[in-house]
């Protein structure tokens, strides 16, 4: 495994997404409006690949978070899932500004990570994000 990167075992959905203390990645936001001006709790890239008969099934499952985010608007999150090209692995980017993480009251995100064992050929591995610059990345 490369340097920096961590097996994922996946975690009942109350423990996802969750950070026991501030730790790399954490910025304060420099530069941004008083109301932008939250602490990031963490920022994560999570990585996995599912089977070729379960990636349908996993964009489905991705789709249906996003819309109950939509719906909701939580605040203290920013999210964010990539399709690659192989149509397989996905790509999710996450930043948490408030603990517990808004995505632990998402129904739809607890039954995504419900079956993900049983969707990948490669269980997902996380890395924790630095943030070196960015523009308009987590912006709403």
């Amino acid at each position: 495994m490369p340097p920096g990167q961590r097996p994922v075992t996946t975690p009942p959905a109350a423990e996802s997404h969750r950070s026991a203390s501030a730790g790399p990645g954490v910025s304060t936001n420099e530069g941004a409006t008083q109301h932008e001006k939250e602490i990031t709790v963490y920022q994560r890239l999570i990585r996995y690949r599912t089977t070729p008969d379960q990636a349908e099934a996993n964009a489905k499952l991705v789709e249906a978070v996003y819309a109950e985010l939509h719906a909701t608007q939580p605040g203290g999150v920013s999210y964010a899932t990539f399709r690659l090209n192989d149509q397989v692995t996905f790509v999710h980017v996450v930043q948490v500004r408030q603990e517990p993480s808004p995505l632990l009251a998402v129904r739809a995100f607890g039954e995504f990570q419900a079956g993900i064992a049983d969707r990948v050929d490669r269980p997902p591995v996380q890395e924790e994000l630095t943030e070196v610059g960015s523009y308009r990345f987590f912006a709403s």
